[in-house]
């Protein structure tokens, strides 16, 4: 069995398609583990906003592109943290953190959490309030 010589050369070609194939796999499998990795950290963020700040603190903070340095003490060291995760960074001047745009989507994304979290709340206090009139209670004296 032998190979004819001037058939080495139609291999060649397959073997770039098949190259480059394998490389658009590999750059898309990371890109897409990159991107998954990305949303996992700014729901992890979101999240530690949405557990450790109100929900007017957050709007207010929403609001905001510096975090004044007169924040209650009580939140060093969430800001801290925060600060730590990336959401905020050092402003020039010393009159307090200024707000990352990725700490802008993560505070933007816990606003939307508060807000699904107390229009449902609402949305309960409505219900509880509509069966308490339907329920037959007791009649005014003298009747």
């Amino acid at each position: 069995m032998t190979i004819a010589r001037n058939d080495s050369w139609s291999v060649f070609p397959a073997l770039i398609i098949n190259f480059a194939l394998t490389i658009s796999i590999v750059f898309g499998g990371f890109a897409a583990f990159r991107a998954e990795r990305k949303s996992l950290k700014l729901d992890r963020v979101a999240a530690h906003i949405d557990a450790t700040f109100p929900r007017a603190a957050i709007q207010h903070l929403a609001s905001q592109d510096v975090l004044a340095q007169d924040f209650p003490e009580n939140f060093n060291d969430a800001v801290a943290r925060l600060r730590a995760m990336g959401v905020f960074e050092s402003d020039d001047s010393s009159t307090g953190l200024r707000v990352t745009p990725f700490g802008k989507h993560a505070i933007r994304k816990s606003l939307r959490i508060a807000d699904r979290r107390y229009f449902a709340n609402l949305a309960d206090i409505e219900a509880e309030r509509a069966a308490r009139e339907d329920e037959p209670g007791r009649e005014a004296p003298g009747q």
